[in-house]
């Protein structure tokens, strides 16, 4: 039997990819052969369906793996390694495009929440706030609770297409920002969260831009320490 081993609860999607990778490396895998079934490989690594999906489509978008249609994913190349350095580029343009794209529609969200989020929806946001305070304060990750805000957020639009668009983004960005957690300021990220919130619930339009503004300014820079550093 192949020597998968069960990864650890934080970065799923990452320590999928990076194993995979060990055993195309390592020649348990060749170019052409094909990878279990999804339900194998998720009781092998003991994962979710969700996690493992993230990391084998990573590798697809990285040409280490490819899909065949009706017939499952193969291995593509016997050198991932080469393959990664290669689209490292092509993955930083990524990052940094879809990232412009989040923040065009972050803010349209944050203007039509500004007009239509109730007081329920507000005091959701607060609530999410506070438990991020707590993980902060137990050393905690709340990259769940970041991504909780956002798509709440989102629904305090009262327009699905932005909360459509918003699910399709948010993973790829806190995948990789959360990849690399301890570059997060866990405190500034809580202030930054906090005054999106409460320019909101003051009805302010220009406060909730520029509180917004100023979060993906903190984003960039996190994301250029990372990108530094690969």
């Amino acid at each position: 039997m192949v020597d998968f081993k069960p990864v650890k609860r934080q970065l799923l999607y990452r320590s999928v990819a990076e194993q995979v990778i060990r055993l195309i490396e390592e020649g348990h895998f060749k170019p052409g052969d094909r990878l279990p079934p999804e339900r194998t490989l998720c009781e092998q690594l003991g994962v979710s369906r969700t996690s493992l999906r993230e990391g084998l489509k990573a590798l697809s978008l990285s040409g280490i793996i490819e899909s065949r249609a009706g017939s499952g994913l193969y291995v593509k190349t016997g050198n991932p390694g080469a393959v990664l350095r290669r689209s490292l580029g092509e993955v930083r343009k990524t990052m940094h495009e879809l990232l412009e794209a989040r923040e065009a529609i972050e803010l349209s969200i944050g203007k039509l929440a500004v007009e239509r989020a109730t007081s329920e929806e507000v005091e959701a946001l607060r609530d999410i706030i506070g438990r991020m305070e707590r993980k902060v304060r137990r050393g905690q990750s709340f990259a769940e609770e970041d991504a909780e805000f956002h798509m709440k957020l989102a629904t305090c639009s009262h327009n699905q297409l932005l909360v459509v668009m918003m699910e399709s983004l948010l993973p790829f960005i806190m995948n990789w920002v959360y990849d690399r957690e301890e570059l997060v300021d866990p405190s500034e990220v809580v202030r930054l969260h906090t005054n999106i919130v409460e320019m909101i619930a003051a009805k302010d339009p220009e406060g909730t831009a520029a509180s917004l503004r100023e979060h993906f300014h903190h984003m960039r820079k996190v994301i250029a320490e990372i990108n530094s550093q690969l």
